[in-house]
């Protein structure tokens, strides 16, 4: 921020709604451009920027990441037969009977279509959308979560 107000008039930092709290994410809006007739070279070196914050952090975090860990680590995995794989697919027959089709979704990373489905890709309310969304389970919102359970519905009838 100093460095912003050595060549702005009004320097103004707001946190994104949508940003976790945690997160170091800022949008900053710099207006009235001074125009110095010469930048110090320092404002533009992250070194010296930042110099204080990392001066007064170096121990801990030097600490934190480059511990010396002298105890062997179990590298397993997670155990398949009990539901807790990394990734999980399910098709679209089976997220279409099922009772629980929330549970589906939140569980699965995508619904595939098998060769017993493909008839429903034919179906006017399968639309390019729904196709997309089934790829990456994980990835959508609220809002394509509730279309993909009105898509379910409206193709079960």
């Amino acid at each position: 921020m100093w460095a912003f107000q050595q060549l702005f008039e009004k320097v103004e930092a707001t946190k994104p709604a949508s940003s976790r709290n945690v997160s170091a994410e800022i949008f900053v809006v710099c207006r009235g451009y001074l125009a110095p007739h010469k930048i110090d070279p320092k404002l533009l070196d992250p070194a010296h920027l930042f110099e204080q914050v990392e001066g007064e952090k170096k121990d801990a975090g030097h600490m934190l990441f480059h511990k010396k860990n002298t105890q062997k680590r179990k590298r397993e995995g997670y155990d398949e037969s009990l539901g807790q794989g990394l990734y999980k697919s399910e098709t679209v027959k089976s997220f279409l009977n099922s009772k629980d089709p929330m549970s589906i979704l939140a569980e699965t990373n995508d619904i595939k279509w098998d060769k017993s489905s493909e008839p429903i890709k034919q179906f006017s309310v399968t639309k390019p959308e729904i196709i997309e969304c089934l790829k990456d389970i994980k990835v959508l919102g609220k809002a394509e979560l509730r279309l993909l359970l009105r898509w379910r519905t409206v193709v079960k009838k």
